[in-house]
């Protein structure tokens, strides 16, 4: 993901700003400002409000409204696809000057983040969607359900629990390090109808002759052609559509409860994280989707055959009602270096389910090393006798 490439500090006060249409840049959205201290507050999930982080004041209700009218929306996948632009198919390339609300600061954003931090004031400043020029806006998202410390608490345990990982590393403070993300992902309905040809195999026995004449009972297999059909209605397949995690971590901590947990978008959520822009563009998202579709479909259809074996096993599986949601999940992110390498762990924001790379112990190495050929050693002397 691109860093913050320049920026421009806080206008002194003596210095004229241009009038407001003279500027070409996109503005933050209007954080909401706490009524006691004016700090921008952040939602907290413990408490399930926006609550200061300098003076921790909970906010009114009638302080942080998210949007009742929004609604999570399924919307037709071929339509879409037919109505994107081929050259809008993914995240706009670029970067857009935003101007933080709070202190005036202006700075270069890359468009691959939709939600950041001030890097002047620390406040923290979303763009709206439009602004970016999105062609596709998340209408939902999964509300985290784990602050930092209680992520850092399961990160902690994951690390403490890994064999070979060195035994400093339990120790190793990291919660400065955590962030949150907010990271896209596409989901994808259908209805599928699968019909099905393959070789059914029915297994027998007979009885032959070995070389010495004794009896011996043998394994035959029995083909016939076999035909059927399977259907299933597959309810959100999830696709990362993010490039900041590598997808095999990624799914190491899914799912994510999209289902019935979801929420309509708002500022209110996001305020305080990072929130990652798709790099996926849909289309590839939905041939993501159809591979994994695809593979239930060969499994149920495996099952399916009669027989005690198979063989030639073919698919054709027929889609309708094809539809997709954009949303957002939470995530915590932890980069950190020991000894010179870098290593990524991954929490997921809303299960605590925690996945990622970390160091091995050279010493943990050595010694199972070392204690595998003294039992051979063993092994091998009581053998021998």
């Amino acid at each position: 993901m691109a860093e913050m490439a320049a920026a421009t500090p806080p206008p002194l006060p003596h210095e004229v700003r241009l009038p407001e249409e003279a500027r070409r840049h996109v503005e933050a959205l209007n954080s909401r400002a706490c009524p006691h201290c004016g700090g921008k507050a952040e939602w907290n999930p413990r408490d399930q409000a926006l609550v200061c982080p300098y003076c921790d004041h909970v906010l009114d209700q009638r302080d942080a409204v998210v949007d009742e009218e929004g609604v999570i929306k399924e919307h037709d996948l071929h339509e879409a696809l037919r109505t994107i632009e081929e050259a809008t198919k993914g995240v706009e390339a670029g970067e857009r000057k935003v101007h933080c609300q709070s202190c005036d600061a202006e700075s270069l954003r890359s468009v691959a983040r939709v939600a950041d931090r001030c890097q002047f004031c620390g406040s923290p400043e979303v763009i709206a969607y439009d602004a970016l020029g999105s062609v596709i806006r998340p209408e939902s998202l999964l509300p985290k359900a784990l602050d930092k410390n209680q992520a850092y608490i399961k990160l902690k345990r994951w690390a403490g629990s890994r064999f070979w990982a060195p035994g400093d590393l339990k120790s190793k403070n990291l919660i400065d390090r955590m962030r949150g993300v907010y990271v896209p992902y596409w989901t994808f309905d259908a209805f599928a109808t699968c019909p099905w040809h393959a070789d059914s195999g029915t297994y027998y026995y007979v009885t032959r002759r070995g070389p010495n004449g004794e009896s011996q009972r043998v394994r035959q297999t029995r083909w016939r052609a076999a035909r059927g059909e399977v259907r299933f209605n597959f309810d959100d397949v999830l696709v990362p559509a993010t490039e900041i995690i590598q997808e095999e971590i990624l799914t190491k901590i899914e799912p994510f409860p999209t289902g019935d947990k979801l929420v309509p978008y708002d500022t209110v959520y996001v305020s305080g994280w990072e929130v990652e822009h798709y790099s996926m563009p849909l289309l590839d998202g939905a041939k993501k989707s159809r591979e994994a579709m695809q593979a239930v479909l060969r499994n149920l259809a495996a099952q399916d055959i009669p027989g005690d074996t198979y063989r030639n096993l073919r698919i054709n599986p027929i889609y309708s009602g094809e539809t997709f949601k954009h949303v957002l999940v939470p995530v915590w992110i932890v980069l950190y270096q020991y000894r010179g390498k870098m290593f990524r762990s991954v929490v997921n924001g809303y299960t605590g389910k925690v996945a990622g790379k970390y160091p091995i112990s050279a010493w943990k190495v050595f010694f199972a090393v070392v204690l595998g050929l003294a039992l051979l050693a063993l092994v091998i002397f009581f053998w021998g006798r």
